[in-house]
């Protein structure tokens, strides 16, 4: 059922995973949601999975165990919900070069990014011998959405990054929204930006 959990947040942003995961991080999250099934209730090897049990264990959960955002960029987002909880929005007031750390010395820009995972809470059905998620139109969907491509050497204000959830109706309540944030630096060449590979970090800051 780790496994299944893992996937599920996995699966909505796979790209986004690709592009700032390391080797480890499918292993390292199957590890953090076993230790999140152990909090539901029920009896060992038939608990609920549920991430809200253990919200604490998968916020600060980085993509690439090497990398903290904290040690790349500071400023944090505001995180607002509307809609019952379809729209998700990251708000940074104010965003500056002191915000930035360790900028690659090619790095001309940055650009922000944010990720929902959208994961219904999984029961035992013990007539099956399988967990199933108890809302399967809200599990396992996901989105992500960049800024522009920002100048490094200057402020910038009002930053703001909105995640549209796939689901058509309001969010379950038996599922949860998992919100990912990171920064990439790019090189400008003429018209083009190329993102640079070095310091690249996203990691989980909130669940909703």
């Amino acid at each position: 059922m780790a496994s299944k959990l893992s996937k599920a947040i996995r699966t909505g942003i796979l790209e986004t995973t690709k592009q700032f995961q390391d080797p480890t991080m499918f292993s390292r999250l199957t590890g953090t949601c076993y230790n999140i099934i152990q909090e539901g209730s029920g009896i060992p090897g038939k608990r609920e999975a549920n991430l809200a049990n253990n919200p604490q264990a998968l916020i600060g959960f980085k993509f690439n165990k090497k990398l903290a955002l904290d040690n790349i960029y500071t400023a944090k987002p505001i995180i607002t919900s509307k809609k019952n909880r379809r729209m998700i929005t990251l708000n940074i007031p104010e965003s500056s070069k002191k915000n930035l750390k360790k900028i690659p010395k090619t790095a001309t820009h940055f650009q922000l990014i944010a990720a929902l995972s959208v994961v219904s809470g999984y029961k035992c059905r013990p007539n099956q011998k399988a967990y199933r998620p108890i809302t399967p139109k809200h599990n396992a969907l996901g989105t992500t959405q960049k800024t522009q491509p920002l100048l490094c050497k200057i402020e910038h204000k009002n930053l703001q990054i909105k995640l549209e959830t796939p689901v058509k109706s309001a969010v379950s309540k038996h599922a949860s929204l998992v919100v990912w944030f990171g920064i990439q630096f790019l090189k400008q060449a003429n018209a083009r930006f190329h993102p640079l590979k070095t310091r690249q970090v996203m990691q989980c800051i909130n669940l909703l």
